[in-house]
């Protein structure tokens, strides 16, 4: 998780460490951490909430919520511009700056916690208990066909015709 919280630093890091310069890399991007995180992270939601047997649709919402939480949480925004946030002329671009730092810091700690919750406290519903935000509206119920006489798409038809 730490890693998530920094990905452009622990991204070159590796790279020196390795001693791969930018000419030989095959990526050289830190997208490549924050992407792959936030992959793990919505496959292990996923995986947890089916586990749990909820149906698909709420499994791929809690996936979904998850995701867009670890893409802000892992987003690589240099924490080093916070050092020197006040020479920055401008004030509104001052207030962006802490504004996007304390959404990353914020969204960080959530997984953190919901993560520490899973793992330390073995509460394995913490996934099917997440409140996820999306609105969706039921689809509307569809007349119900019973036997074989409703199987092709001109008998559905038929049947809708002749019930107005």
């Amino acid at each position: 998780m730490s890693i998530g919280m920094m990905p452009e630093i622990v991204f070159f890091l590796m790279r020196w460490a390795g001693r791969v310069v930018t000419q030989d890399a095959l990526i050289n991007s830190p997208w490549v951490i924050t992407i792959g995180f936030t992959a793990f992270l919505v496959y292990f939601t996923l995986s947890r909430c089916y586990d749990e047997e909820l149906p698909g649709s709420e499994c791929w919402l809690r996936a979904l919520l998850v995701g867009v939480v670890g893409m802000v949480a892992f987003f690589p925004f240099p924490l080093g511009i916070l050092a020197n946030v006040r020479e920055i002329p401008d004030p509104w671009l001052r207030k962006v700056v802490y504004l996007v730092a304390g959404t990353k810091g914020v969204t960080w700690l959530y997984l953190l916690c919901l993560l520490a919750r899973y793992y330390l406290f073995s509460n394995h519903r913490v996934f099917a208990n997440l409140i996820y935000v999306y609105a969706y509206e039921e689809d509307e119920q569809l007349p119900e066909c019973s036997g074989e006489d409703a199987t092709e798409p001109e008998q559905v038809e038929r049947k809708a015709v002749d019930a107005e």
